[in-house]
C-alpha cells in the first residue's frame, strides 16, 4: 500500500471514508468501488503509469480506470484542503526544509518546455516545503520542466519578508546572500573558513596529483630505487638475446633441384 499510494494503510483509510461521505461530480465505478477507484487513482497521481497497466494490476479495463480517475482526482484535491498553506501564510522564525522536484507527465511536441534537462524527462517542476519532521506544509504552483529551482522559488514569491537563514536546501536551491537557504553540512563549513581567512579550492583550480600526495615524489623519488637481487643483472634489458625455436622444421636442409 505505500508504494503503490505513497498512504499508510490507516492513512487510505482515512481517506476512503472521508471520500464515502462527500458528493463526487462524477460517478464512481461501481466494480471498484470508493476503495478501488481510490487506490486506481492515487497509482496514476504518483507514479504516472499507463492506465491500462493499472487496469491489468487491478483487474479492470482501461476505461474503468479512466472513470475512477476521473471521479477522484476533484476529490483528493478537495481532502487536501486545510493541510497547505499558501506562500503568505508560511509562518516566520520557523526552520524548513526546502527542496524541488519533478512530476512526469507525458511528452507532447508542441510543449518541449515540459523538458527537464537535469531529469532528463517531462513534467512539471514544483517546489516542496517541509518540517524538519516531514510534515507537508506548502507546494508551490506548478512550472515547466525546464524552470530551474531558483526561478521556480522566484516566482512563487515564498522568500518574501522571510527570515530563512535557519532552512536547509538543496545545492541548486542555494545563492550567495542572506535571504536565501542555506546548504546543511559543507556550506557551513565553507563560511567557517572564509571567516578564519583559510584559502579555499576554487572552481576550475587544477592540483596535481603529486602535490596532493606529497609523500611520493613522482620525478625524483628519495633514496634512489632499490638495488636488484645478484642473480638478475642490472643490463637485462639493454642485450636482448636471440630467441631460438628448437623445432623438427627447423632441421630440414635446402632442397637443390
Amino acid at each position: 500500500m505505500k508504494c503503490t499510494t505513497g498512504l499508510s494503510a490507516h492513512q487510505f483509510a482515512e481517506l476512503t471514508q472521508w471520500i464515502s461521505q462527500s458528493k463526487p461530480l462524477h460517478t464512481i465505478p461501481a466494480i471498484l468501488g470508493v476503495a478501488g477507484s481510490l487506490q486506481a487513482t492515487l497509482i496514476y497521481l504518483r507514479h504516472n503509469l499507463l492506465q491500462a497497466a493499472i487496469g491489468e494490476l487491478l483487474g479492470v479495463s482501461q476505461p474503468t480506470v479512466s472513470r475512477a480517475v476521473k471521479a477522484l482526482t476533484e476529490l483528493v484535491t478537495r481532502a487536501l484542503d486545510g493541510y497547505l498553506i499558501t506562500a503568505e501564510e508560511v509562518a516566520p522564525g520557523c526552520d524548513y526544509v526546502l527542496d524541488g522536484t519533478l512530476m512526469p507527465c507525458w511528452s507532447w511536441k508542441a510543449h518541449p518546455e515540459l523538458w527537464s534537462g537535469k531529469h532528463k524527462r517531462t513534467g512539471l517542476n514544483v517546489q516542496v516545503l517541509v518540517t524538519p519532521a516531514g510534515r507537508l506544509v506548502w507546494v508551490s504552483d506548478p512550472c515547466p520542466g525546464s524552470t530551474h529551482d531558483v526561478a521556480a522559488l522566484d516566482a512563487s514569491g515564498l522568500l518574501e519578508g522571510l527570515d530563512v537563514s535557519g532552512w536547509v536546501a538543496d545545492k541548486g536551491l542555494h545563492r550567495t546572500g542572506d535571504d536565501h537557504p542555506t546548504k546543511e553540512a559543507g556550506r557551513q563549513k565553507t563560511l567557517r573558513h572564509r571567516q578564519e581567512g583559510q584559502p579555499q579550492h576554487q572552481p576550475g583550480q587544477v592540483h596535481s596529483r603529486a602535490g596532493q600526495r606529497p609523500h611520493q615524489d613522482l620525478e625524483d623519488p628519495q633514496g634512489g630505487l632499490p638495488t636488484p637481487p645478484g642473480h638478475i643483472p642490472t643490463n637485462h634489458h639493454s642485450h636482448p638475446h636471440a630467441l631460438h625455436l628448437h623445432h623438427p622444421l627447423n632441421s630440414l636442409q635446402e632442397v637443390k633441384e
